[in-house]
């Protein structure tokens, strides 16, 4: 599989994941819990990609990068405090679900526009 071939699905599938779980945190009872489940595994796949990449973050700060990597742990800390019960947490686990959908159709977009040839 290229790498533009690889992007492309893994936005998809994103991009898919997204829309199943706001339609399910719409549409029933207990779908919000779908939509936290999403924001923790997204958020923690970032900081978990971002914790293998310290050494190049910390030796010259990239503010804008720093900024992603603290609204990143924002959102994990307010899906965690939503499961917990947090109204104010839940807010804002909503919101950052919104940020996350908007971004990636931002990447589906850039996805289907440009070619990579390299992606790892």
């Amino acid at each position: 599989m290229t790498s533009n071939a690889a992007f492309q699905t893994i936005v998809i599938v994103t991009l898919l994941a997204h829309v199943s779980a706001g339609i399910g945190a719409w549409f029933t009872a207990r779908g919000l819990v779908f939509l936290l489940a999403l924001n923790t595994g997204v958020a923690l796949a970032i900081l978990s990609y971002s914790a293998t990449r310290l050494r190049y973050i910390l030796a010259g700060p990239d503010w804008r990068y720093l900024g992603f990597i603290a609204f990143e742990g924002l959102v994990f800390a307010a899906a965690v405090g939503a499961f917990r019960g947090g109204r104010t947490a839940t807010i804002v686990s909503c919101v950052g679900f919104g940020l996350h959908a908007v971004i990636n159709i931002a990447a589906l977009l850039f996805a289907l526009t440009f070619k990579l040839n390299k992606l790892w």
